[in-house]
């Protein structure tokens, strides 16, 4: 359910979780302060935790964006809820993971994985996670007997 919209991210909650998508970093300034508003608005709506999805918006953030991506992390912090920060690329984990670790210590996450980020939240109901985590060797057959 669309919850809130800027010209350049949204926000939608999805199995019980705010989850908000910046679309391109360029040009999020013009309205990254709505962003913060909305997403703290959502702190005392009836959801579990929060994503911020910066995954379409790759490279590092000016300091404008770092600082309100920072203020969003804090309020979260402040709540007690949690609060999982989607990366996609290595300068975004470097950069957003040391804002996760001074802003949001207790209670934020930093995540590539889109499903494990909604499972940190507390979606309520997630996909299985397609990552392949081991190779059974002896698998049973339906042509045993």
């Amino acid at each position: 359910m669309r919850k809130a919209s800027g010209e350049n991210f949204t926000i939608d909650i999805e199995h019980g979780v705010a989850v908000a998508r910046v679309q391109r970093r360029t040009e999020i300034e013009r309205d990254v302060q709505l962003l913060v508003l909305k997403s703290r608005a959502l702190i005392l709506d009836d959801v579990a935790g929060f994503v911020l999805d910066v995954r379409r918006a790759p490279g590092a953030v000016t300091p404008k964006i770092e600082r309100a991506f920072g203020e969003i992390l804090s309020a979260w912090e402040a709540s007690g809820q949690p609060i999982a920060v989607l990366v996609a690329d290595p300068v975004q984990r470097m950069q957003l993971g040391q804002l996760v670790s001074n802003e949001a210590p207790r209670f934020g996450g930093l995540f590539s994985d889109r499903e494990e980020a909604r499972r940190f939240a507390g979606a309520s109901g997630v996909n299985p996670s397609t990552a392949i985590t081991s190779v059974l060797v002896d698998r049973p057959s339906r042509f045993r007997s």
